[in-house]
């Protein structure tokens, strides 16, 4: 099993930005910062390597605020921030490709910490 402790990443919303001149997509400041932090953090953690042949199961746990103060809902789509984990994914575990990706979880926990824990198993 590979467990992986990143910082809570950007939602696709905030991760790319549009040149309408050009109609070309582009990383955010936002997103390339994140993808700092979290190159940092994994510098800390155990390196993992796959085949590539696998099918896997990934297990996403988003730790962050879920809720406003008053006790509502934010509008957080937690869909918004599996993809651009799962790209990051597979630029640090060697032979990784998303496409791997069987059966995905996405889990919201109320927290004051700012992390998406994963989990990846093989599964038949």
């Amino acid at each position: 099993m590979i467990k992986i402790t990143l910082p809570m990443p950007v939602s696709i919303n905030q991760a790319y930005g549009t040149n309408w001149k050009t109609k070309q997509r582009f990383r955010t400041t936002k997103y390339l910062e994140w993808i700092e932090n979290a190159d940092s953090e994994v510098l800390t953690q155990k390196r993992y390597k796959v085949s590539g042949k696998e099918k896997l199961a990934v297990r996403y746990q988003f730790y962050t605020k879920w809720r406003n103060n008053d006790g509502s809902i934010k509008k957080k789509d937690v869909g918004n921030y599996e993809k651009q984990t799962s790209d990051y994914l597979s630029k640090i575990i060697t032979g990784l490709d998303d496409r791997q990706f069987w059966k995905i979880e996405l889990e919201k926990i109320p927290s004051n910490r700012e992390v998406v824990e994963i989990e990846i198993e093989e599964i038949s």
